[in-house]
């Protein structure tokens, strides 16, 4: 066999490569997935963010922290997903009833460590519901 027939055998249509595969089916139980990992609401005064904690307690096991943005005055609640998702969806209904929702990209959270003032990292709800 000659070069060339090696690497027509080889070949494979632009058509055959970007054409989806096919996906196996899982057997077992259906997990949903979440595609937003995190949300942010932001909030004009601490005791919006007091009032939403109250209501949330200890309900909610997922990290989520708390900053204040010095020159707007406004604060910012970071909430991580947290492997609930019933839960998950409830927090961010409850606090999205107070807060404003903000637009979340993988940097924010490093932009508000760099540029906010953080009040509580990682359990500002738990903390704020027992004041």
């Amino acid at each position: 066999m000659s070069t060339n027939e090696e690497n027509e055998d080889k070949f494979i249509p632009l058509y055959e490569t970007l054409r989806p595969e096919k996906k196996k089916k899982k057997s077992g139980k259906k997990k949903e997935h979440l595609n937003d990992d995190s949300k942010v609401y932001s909030f004009s005064e601490l005791e919006q963010i007091i009032e939403v904690a109250r209501i949330v307690g200890t309900n909610y096991q997922g990290k989520n922290t708390l900053w204040k943005n010095e020159a707007n005055h406004r604060y910012y609640l970071y909430l991580n997903y947290s492997n609930k998702l019933s839960e998950y969806r409830k927090v961010c209904d409850t606090v999205g009833e107070y807060g404003t929702p903000e637009y979340v990209t993988f940097a924010t959270r490093a932009y508000y460590d760099e540029h906010y003032t953080v009040i509580i990292r990682d359990r500002a709800l738990l903390t704020l519901s027992i004041m």
